[in-house]
């Protein structure tokens, strides 16, 4: 992602039983996702990502 592309606001992982998704299976892969992006959780949130284009 392009910082420029960076949402304006901290991305948080949600927790307790209120889903965004339809059902548990789906919602456990976006907190599974929302872990990856929270600042709090990651490892390195705030570094560049590089891609490789070829």
């Amino acid at each position: 992602m392009h910082m420029a592309e960076r949402p304006a606001f901290p991305i948080k992982a949600s927790t307790g039983p209120e889903k965004e998704c339809k059902t548990w299976d789906t919602e456990a892969a976006l907190r599974m996702l929302y872990n990856n992006l929270d600042p709090d959780v990651a490892l390195m949130s705030l570094r560049p990502i590089k891609t490789l284009r070829g």
